[in-house]
């Protein structure tokens, strides 16, 4: 499975299950859904991905980029 940043193995849902069914069976399923849901929002700002190549475009330099500005600082 390819996320576009990620790539991630094909996976049974059933074997996630099967690894989660102890905490499943204990608790109420609802309850961990909500818990989890809550964790997720509190922490979603810190959960933020940010790609900054996504859109790579050439660009030609501009002329002025090499010049020598005799040690003056040139804001553009």
């Amino acid at each position: 499975m390819d996320r576009d940043f990620l790539t991630v193995d094909e996976v049974d849902a059933s074997s996630i299950l099967k690894q989660f069914e102890a905490v499943l069976s204990k608790y109420d399923r609802s309850r961990v859904q909500e818990q989890v849901t809550r964790a997720y929002l509190n922490e979603q700002l810190n959960l933020t991905e940010y790609r900054m190549i996504d859109f790579i475009e050439e660009m030609e330099t501009p002329d002025w980029f090499g010049e020598d500005f005799g040690g003056a600082v040139r804001t553009v």
